[in-house]
């Protein structure tokens, strides 16, 4: 079996710097295929996304796949298990993103979890987490 790679997005942009320096290429075996798809379908819909530009020397480098030791975010967060991002759009606000998503979630299927965007404002938090709520959950950060 091959190993999903997204179409629109480098892995450095999906992981952190150290953790791509630790494991390299096998990062991709870290990452669900969920939220990969997931965030492929969202560029193709609304555009440019920012994620991780550590790499070109930007200031994102925790918002994709997350070290387990690190204090940023909740104990359990699903940036930890390879499942989640927090994405930053160019050309749309979250807030907007984040109306269409749950006015149409057929369009994106594999996406169980958003935070809430009037929240978070300059980003967008997305998961693939397993729950028993009805449709999208949008919790509170």
């Amino acid at each position: 079996m091959n190993t999903f790679r997204c179409k629109h997005f480098r892995l450095e942009e999906l992981v952190g710097p150290e953790i791509f320096k630790t494991y390299g290429d096998r990062c991709w075996e870290l990452l669900r295929v969920g939220i990969l798809v997931t965030i492929d379908t969202l560029q193709e819909r609304y555009g440019k996304i920012v994620i991780n530009d550590w790499l070109w020397s930007g200031q994102f480098h925790e918002s994709g796949l997350r070290d387990p030791m690190t204090p940023t975010g909740a104990a359990r967060s699903q940036h930890k298990f390879g499942g989640a991002f927090d994405l930053k759009f160019k050309t749309t606000t979250p807030i907007e993103v984040q109306k269409d998503i749950l006015t149409h979630p057929e369009n994106t299927p594999l996406l169980t979890t958003m935070e809430n965007a009037a929240a978070t404002v300059t980003w967008l938090h997305v998961d693939d987490r397993n729950h028993n709520q009805p449709g999208i959950w949008v919790v509170n950060p």
